[in-house]
């Protein structure tokens, strides 16, 4: 019986990434909202043929057919009815049947109650014969052919802190802070509405501006020194506009304003036990700090940046100059990795790796084994 190739899927609170194994782009990227018809329907809506909108066509038909636009991830948690609507939309868009096996790469935070309600998803409902589940983290790391580093995961919502040992990703040692995209667009629309008070960007416009023209200052001393040039752009509607500051000040919410703490404070139990930081450098350095020693050396000479928001142009040297100045009690000197399609590494990770026909045999949880369990 030949190999079926797995269908890839790597989920994100921005977008859904999918195609098949071994391929190194997705075949499909699918920006995670729903449209649904409101119970009141909106004018239009008589030649409605479907219920449920996904990604930029439930943004184009919100409001021709009186759509409810939600997010599945959320503040509050993840809305499985609606992750359940969008594998039956991926598997319909990939022109597959059921009987293809999925590989997944799960997120960090939910990580056991995304696989559970996934597999329940797949298993009992779609009836898929294989899946196999592995941490983003060690497929970003593997993307780039590693097996061991700091995985710094830049979502639309929050940051992720992952270290990574010999492809297992050490949980007790992770972080999170609430700083992702999202800070980003919420501050490009302020300061843009500064500059313009006349201009008004739609949410498909404002995330357009933010990834054409978004560039990260290389230092705080940046906006007295030589600030990045303002720009022209032209929309898509041949509006032209000119942004200013606007273009490096929103991703200045990606570095909150604080005090570095001083020495004795950083080398401390209580700020290595923190949960809580208050910017992305601090976050890294707690992670690394957690460790024990003989780990520490590795993980600082590969923070590997990764996600869709880690795009910014010089936002690596940033976070590289940020880091330094903390980094007193590391080590060795920290080394922070961005390649240029770090936007998908998760997806090229979990490609490559479900494209080895052992691989993914031997770790692929089946179906029958499911029902034999009862649950992951």
């Amino acid at each position: 019986m030949s190999y079926i190739l797995p269908i890839i899927l790597n989920p994100g609170c921005y977008s859904f990434k999918c195609g098949f194994a071994g391929s190194t782009t997705p075949k499909l990227i699918i920006k995670t909202l729903l449209g649904k018809q409101a119970s009141k329907a909106g004018q239009g809506s008589s030649t409605l043929k479907r219920s449920v909108f996904f990604g930029e066509e439930a943004e184009k038909s919100s409001s021709a057919y009186g759509l409810t636009i939600s997010r599945p991830y959320s503040s509050s948690g993840i809305n499985w009815e609606d992750i359940s609507s969008f594998y039956e939309h991926i598997i319909s868009k990939l022109e597959v049947t059921p009987e293809h096996p999925f590989a997944i790469s799960v997120p960090f935070l939910h990580a056991d109650e995304f696989m559970k309600r996934s597999a329940e998803i797949l298993f009992e409902k779609l009836r898929v014969p294989n899946v196999l589940f592995q941490p983003e983290s060690v497929m970003s790391l593997a993307s780039i052919g590693a097996t061991t580093g700091l995985v710094v995961i830049m979502g639309y919502r929050s940051t992720s802190i992952c270290p990574v040992f010999e492809s297992y990703e050490m949980s007790h040692a992770s972080r999170n802070i609430s700083i992702g995209g999202h800070n980003v667009s919420n501050s490009l629309r302020s300061l843009m509405k500064e500059e313009d008070p006349t201009f008004s960007p739609s949410s498909v416009e404002l995330e357009l501006i933010k990834t054409m023209l978004g560039v990260c200052a290389s230092s705080r001393a940046t906006p007295h020194e030589a600030k990045p040039p303002s720009i022209e752009y032209e929309l898509p509607d041949g509006k032209v506009i000119r942004l200013n500051d606007s273009r490096w000040k929103c991703v200045e919410s990606f570095f909150p304003e604080y005090d570095v703490p001083p020495s004795s404070v950083r080398n401390s139990r209580l700020f290595i036990g923190r949960k809580e930081y208050k910017t992305i450098p601090e976050c890294i350095l707690g992670s690394i700090l957690s460790l024990d020693i003989p780990y520490q050396k590795e993980l600082t000479s590969c923070i590997c940046l990764c996600g869709g928001s880690s795009m910014f142009p010089g936002l690596d040297d940033r976070i590289h100059g940020d880091l330094s100045l903390i980094s007193d009690h590391l080590p060795t000197r920290p080394k922070v990795i961005a390649k240029p399609e770090r936007d998908i590494a998760s997806y090229m990770g979990i490609s490559i790796y479900a494209s080895v026909t052992h691989c993914f045999s031997k770790m692929a949880v089946s179906r029958k084994e499911y029902e034999e369990r009862g649950s992951l």
